[in-house]
């Protein structure tokens, strides 16, 4: 198995598998593969392993691939591998050409490879020892500790090996889908914080606008107290006016009697009393009608108090219901971006 199987198109190079892979829980279950198939097995990028190798062979890692030559062949069979994996979609099982079996199943996000999920290095048949001992020499390697390492290779039946390629493929389609629903999850997350601050930002322009009007509300409530107390001036002015006139018009009358009385001498005065009354009379007269208009200003001002006072009550029912919702739009912000945090979260 080589640790880059072949490199996919440049789109694919600008996602890094490792972030999206939950990497310790993918290390147990390809450990668990290894394990139960008896087959080593890696995960890499398009670079290097996100994964420590499991269940490697000593005929592979420490005798072939240390010779240069093997090296050389063994990269070459992988990449092969990988490029016929890559075209088909599919795992790709191939023999190397120290007569190990290997296999290679992609990792495909957005339709572009971005690593592979390697296992093998198994025989599916006893080995011609003769052979072997011919390779090594033809790659510079000590032929009986060679054969000593081929012996401990694996043996698999090709059913098996088969069934292995198909769960590593499932595997690799499951980074896949995680990834996919991570980047799902993150975009719906995202979309749903950027409509909450939208709401948030209405919801502040609101706050100041019942803000203002709140401003305005005890403004008003002030200015209707202000005419409620000069009417109430106005009042008691009025009544200094009707105790005056009417005293007034009293004192034209006994006025008028001491005219009379005095006969023609009098008449000048009885004229001037007759003024006076007549001014009296007038005084009252348009006390009663400023009387009448403060009346109907006080039924209007009852008026306007008991609409304010409505108005009030829902102007208080609207901040509360506004703080409530400012409320609310911070815990879905703050539960979108936990989320989000969630989803994007690499375990290692």
């Amino acid at each position: 198995m080589n640790h880059n199987p072949g490199r996919p198109m440049a789109k694919a190079d600008r996602i890094d598998l490792q972030s999206i892979m939950e990497t310790a829980f993918w290390q147990k279950l390809q450990d668990a593969f290894s394990k139960a198939t008896g087959m080593a097995a890696l995960t890499v990028d398009n670079e290097k392993p996100v994964t420590d190798g499991s269940n490697f062979t000593k005929f592979c890692m420490e005798l072939t691939r240390q010779s240069p030559e093997g090296a050389r062949r063994c990269n070459e069979c992988d990449l092969k591998g990988g490029k016929r994996s890559r075209e088909t979609g599919r795992p790709a099982v191939y023999e190397c050409h120290a007569g190990l079996v290997d296999m290679a199943a992609p990792i495909i996000i957005d339709n572009q490879q971005v690593g592979s999920v390697l296992a093998g290095q198994v025989l599916t048949h006893e080995p011609d020892e003769r052979k072997f001992r011919d390779y090594a020499r033809e790659l510079s390697i000590d032929p009986d500790a060679y054969v000593t390492a081929m012996k401990q290779v694996p043996r698999a039946h090709r059913e098996q090996i088969d069934a292995a390629s198909e769960l590593l493929y499932m595997i690799a389609i499951k980074i896949g889908d995680v990834w996919h629903q991570k980047s799902i999850i993150e975009n719906i997350s995202g979309t749903v914080i950027s409509h909450v601050d939208q709401v948030r930002q209405a919801i502040d322009v609101l706050r100041t606008e019942t803000s203002d009007a709140l401003q305005k509300q005890n403004q008003l409530d002030s200015g209707i107290e202000d005419i409620r107390n000069t009417l109430e001036r106005i009042n008691s002015v009025l009544d200094s006016i009707r105790t005056i006139s009417k005293r007034t018009q009293l004192l034209g009358l006994n006025a008028s009697i001491e005219a009379a009385r005095a006969g023609h001498l009098g008449r000048g005065f009885a004229v001037v009393a007759q003024e006076v009354r007549q001014l009296s009379t007038h005084s009252c007269k348009t006390v009663d009608e400023i009387e009448t208009f403060t009346a109907n200003i006080k039924d209007n001002i009852r008026a306007i108090v008991d609409a304010v006072a409505t108005s009030a009550e829902a102007l208080d029912r609207q901040i509360n219901q506004v703080e409530s919702l400012h409320g609310v739009c911070t815990a879905i912000a703050e539960d979108s971006a936990e989320i989000c945090r969630l989803a994007s979260r690499d375990a290692h």
